[in-house]
């Protein structure tokens, strides 16, 4: 914006002004004095001739005076009025000049006033204004457009005004010199090496001296907004913790992926991978550590695919990567596999190393679904199945899996109605003490006898119960009826104590120790007959938790064993202060304990090391007299399988008689004395017994 001056055109115009308006009153003047006296003259003489002297008899008439009494009278009359015309005539020109001039001043003062303020205005402006050519010459600019462009003030604008202006050319590329450009937005890089976002208005003005365009812009300052949309952006299509594409985004491209694949009929794969018991670095190191591990597994993920795959976490420790063209299975099974070498080095994070093995489900496009919902649903089935095969290894889609998928969710949804429906029941199976053959403890185990389905093992349905949230309410009836069923027992005389498996979910559960104490007292059992079952991993909670609630458990005096142990990696060190009393050693090591050295190696080892902190053992899965015979040998307490006992209803347990059981047996003839035992036929073991 320019200054604007008093143009001299303005002084001019006075000046011819009053000029004229003496010219004016001179003309009037004339009029007077020459055409007021010539109508005088034109007038008729009526006055009589004079006779004048006779010569030689020639009569001479003499005329009469011009200038007579009465002309004269007209002439100063008329020379009077031309003169107060004239003056009357000057003094109203020269005011009509001096309003004029006063006028004039007055506009002249106003618009230098106007243009005073409008520069204040300019200059003070929050918004970016300039003032520059076509091709990007800054003619003119206000604090805040240097400011926008990333410089301190004007000036320096100004004294560097090359960078700016390669911003002003950028923006005016996209305007034209007739037509105006309204709220675009422009982004562009600061002196600094910052980037900054501006909302530009641009409009043509008039033309300078030379005939270049000149156009006036304003700025707005819109990089905050523009960071907080990509960073809004961010939070809704990638992961915060790994900087991942999330599942929406995920899905996004996949169904861009798979668009692409129809169009040139090629083969695309989608892998569904879920970090192998994850869980249990965030209960025994805390969630902080799970999250720096997650974080390290993403970066290893990234260095598996190639530039057209999208890796993308969904959620916890699950992660979905959607391959581009592939052409065999093969070329799946290529990547699964290097996706397993890559996480195989240990983590090391804050002086622990962790060994990460993942379970993945492959799905192909086309032949395992030709869109997103059904690839992903395939590929997480098949993951499942992954995981039911031992882990850390890969599976592609198969409909069975799509049968077991669907009965998963069936199982998910009729658990409610038959917890009311009194569906579940509670079998029992005893633990023998090898010293005297009697019955030490009988555990509770739960079945579902589902409507449509038949009979359902707890292995089916107690990982959906722990997912759905159902476990909490199922473990409850479990403990309460087992409860109610050993006071029973109770107050035929048979004081025998029952256990009950605890799941991961209920421990965690607020209030759980106020819900053991509620069971006890409704039920009238003492404490000290009942025993909860808890595992290893459950242990791995965080230390704060373990503790608490253990000795509350402890306070009430119920007894607490330690389930499957040797399947966990917790530090041995905490065993001794944990207030557990017995533990079980898990039957993986005990079903081939006659031919594998390191499991009778594993075996022996748990029960010297329990022995030594006063606590008894029992081995769960024996089938066979072999084994009977080798746990015996290593001095374990009590013993619980097949052997001995099926899991029995309520109906069927014999408290009077022990001739059932093989142990009996076995004892009555004196073998519990000898290290070698008579070898007896095994029962045949036609399914794991399951527990809860």
């Amino acid at each position: 914006m320019r200054s604007r001056s008093v143009h001299p055109s303005h002084f001019q115009f006075h000046r011819t002004f009053a000029s004229s308006s003496w010219i004016t009153a001179k003309s009037g003047v004339l009029i007077a004095l020459f055409i007021l006296p010539a109508n005088l003259l034109s007038q008729p003489i009526h006055s009589e001739p004079t006779l004048g002297a006779c010569v030689t008899g020639i009569q001479i008439v003499v005329a009469s005076a011009w200038l007579t009494t009465l002309r004269a009278a007209w002439l100063v009359s008329a020379l009077f009025f031309a003169t107060i015309t004239g003056i009357a005539w000057a003094f109203i020109l020269r005011r009509r000049v001096r309003q004029q001039t006063e006028v004039i001043t007055r506009k002249l003062k106003n618009e230098m006033a106007l243009e005073e303020k409008y520069r204040n205005i300019f200059e003070r402006n929050l918004t970016g204004l300039y003032v520059a050519t076509q091709s990007g010459e800054i003619l003119d600019c206000n604090d805040a457009c240097s400011r926008i462009l990333g410089f301190l003030n004007r000036q320096q604008l100004m004294d560097s005004r090359q960078r700016a202006e390669a911003v002003i050319r950028k923006i005016h590329s996209n305007s034209s010199e007739t037509s105006f450009t309204v709220a675009s937005e422009e982004k562009f890089e600061r002196p600094d090496g910052t980037e900054g976002w501006a909302l530009c208005s641009i409009r043509p003005t008039e033309r300078g001296e030379d005939g270049v365009q000149i156009f006036e812009g304003s700025l707005v300052d819109i990089t905050e907004r523009k960071r907080a949309e990509e960073q809004i952006q961010t939070l809704a299509y990638f992961d915060p913790l790994t900087g991942l594409p999330n599942r929406t985004l995920a899905r996004d491209r996949l169904s861009q992926s798979l668009a692409a694949a129809k169009r040139h009929r090629e083969r695309m794969g989608v892998l569904y991978l879920d970090i192998d018991s994850f869980k249990i670095v965030n209960d025994c190191l805390g969630h902080s550590v799970g999250d720096e591990l997650l974080q390290h597994i993403a970066q290893r993920l990234r260095s598996c695919a190639r530039e057209e795959d999208t890796i993308a976490r969904l959620g916890g420790d699950e992660f979905l990567i959607a391959l581009g063209p592939i052409q065999t299975y093969s070329d799946v099974a290529v990547i699964a596999e290097r996706i397993a070498r890559e996480l195989t080095p240990p983590f090391d994070l804050h002086g622990h190393s962790f060994t990460v093995t993942s379970s993945i489900g492959i799905s192909i496009f086309p032949d395992h679904g030709e869109n997103v919902e059904t690839l992903i649903k395939n590929a997480d089935a098949a993951m499942y199945a992954s995981k039911n095969r031992g882990r850390n290894t890969f599976s592609f889609f198969s409909e069975e899996m799509t049968t077991q998928a669907i009965e998963r969710l069936q199982l998910g949804n009729s658990m409610r109605p038959a917890l009311e429906n009194n569906e579940f029941f509670l079998v029992f199976q005893p633990e023998f003490d090898l010293r005297t053959g009697n019955v030490s403890c009988w555990e509770a185990l739960i079945r579902w006898k589902h409507p449509d389905l038949g009979l359902i093992a707890p292995d089916k349905f107690i990982h959906v119960a722990e997912t759905n949230g159902m476990i909490i309410p199922i473990g409850e009836w479990v403990l309460r009826t087992a409860c109610l069923h050993a006071r029973s027992w109770h107050d035929r005389g048979n004081h025998i104590p029952v256990a009950v498996n605890v799941s991961a979910v209920q421990f965690r559960q607020a209030g759980f120790c106020d819900m053991v104490k509620d069971v006890l007292d409704q039920s009238g059992l003492d404490p000290e007959f009942l025993e909860l079952e808890i595992t290893e991993s459950l242990l791995l909670a965080t230390e704060d938790m373990r503790f608490e609630v253990l000795g509350r458990l402890k306070t009430l005096g119920v007894r607490l064993a330690l389930d499957d142990f040797g399947t966990g990696f917790s530090n041995l060190s905490y065993l001794k202060q944990l207030p557990v009393s017995k533990l079980k050693i898990d039957r993986s090591f005990v079903s081939d304990l006659q031919h594998n050295p390191n499991d009778e190696a594993i075996a022996a080892a748990i029960i010297q090391m329990a022995k030594c902190l006063n606590l008894k053992v029992t081995a769960e899965g024996v089938e066979n007299e072999n084994q009977l015979r080798v746990l015996r040998a290593h001095g374990c307490d009590d013993v619980q399988g097949f052997l001995f006992s099926r899991p029995l209803r309520p109906d069927q347990m014999d408290f009077s008689s022990r001739r059932s059981s093989a142990l009996f047996e076995i004892l009555s003839m004196g073998a519990a004395d000898s290290v070698h035992l008579p070898i007896a036929k095994p029962i045949t073991r036609t399914s794991p017994p399951s527990r809860i």
